[in-house]
């Protein structure tokens, strides 16, 4: 449910900050 979706965001986060960063 909505938690899973949260820790999914979480765990993808870093990876979207780092293609910004490129």
């Amino acid at each position: 449910g909505i938690q899973s979706f949260k820790m999914a965001k979480l765990a993808l986060w870093p990876f979207g900050a780092q293609i910004y960063s490129l």
